[in-house]
């Protein structure tokens, strides 16, 4: 889809809008799940930002590519030295990826945070998940308090959404704790699964 600011726009539905003159329009491109935002043409041009201003009628075309189904590969996050280590294909050999990202003590998680079809690393603290949607270092960009201390996290597209959401296992209790999405908020999904203080996994 294709929204505007100031709002009038909203493609797929309405594609065309009007505007007064020296009105600053800015076009933000939104990719469907599985596919990916590939550029613009028209007014504007490459990937980044599109505003245009209306001193006559603009034209911007955004186009999209389909994302080819990926291969889950391995990778390890090393406490050691507070770093994750990921490869792109599964077999022997050196990390493709090395960034720091994390502190010694955290637990290690990855999904696919925003649906772009990429998986990217995050953390979990101290009942607080800290998520990238890059493999890089830097900030979170996403923050989220969700289950308590002892808590093992967990990942999985729970609801088929397409996009990858936070949960929790509780060893103690032989519990799971699932959001749908990957903000602060009650379980979507709690049941007891296994027996206490087993290994969990999704998938």
């Amino acid at each position: 889809t294709v929204t505007s600011d100031p709002a009038g726009i909203a493609c797929g539905a309405t594609c065309t809008a009007s505007y007064p003159y020296l009105t600053v329009v800015t076009v933000t491109p939104a990719a469907a799940v599985g596919s990916a935002f590939a550029g613009w043409t028209g007014a504007c041009t490459g990937t980044g930002s599109c505003q245009v201003t209306m001193t006559q009628a603009r034209s911007v075309t955004a186009s999209f590519t389909l994302r080819p189904a990926g291969i889950d590969t391995p990778g390890i996050y090393r406490a050691s030295d507070r770093s994750w280590y990921l490869k792109n294909s599964n077999a022997p050999g050196a990390a493709d990826l090395e960034f720091p990202y994390g502190d010694p003590s955290d637990q290690a998680v990855k999904g696919d945070w925003d649906g772009d079809g990429d998986d990217t690393v995050g953390i979990y603290r101290d009942g607080v998940f800290f998520l990238k949607n890059t493999n890089e270092p830097g900030n979170a960009d996403l923050v989220i308090g969700f289950g308590a201390a002892g808590d093992i996290p967990v990942a999985g597209d729970w609801d088929g959404d397409g996009i990858d959401t936070i949960g929790v296992y509780r060893p103690s209790e032989a519990a799971w704790f699932l959001r749908n999405s990957n903000s602060a908020g009650a379980p979507d999904l709690a049941f007891t699964y296994g027996l206490a203080d087993e290994t969990p996994v999704a998938g």
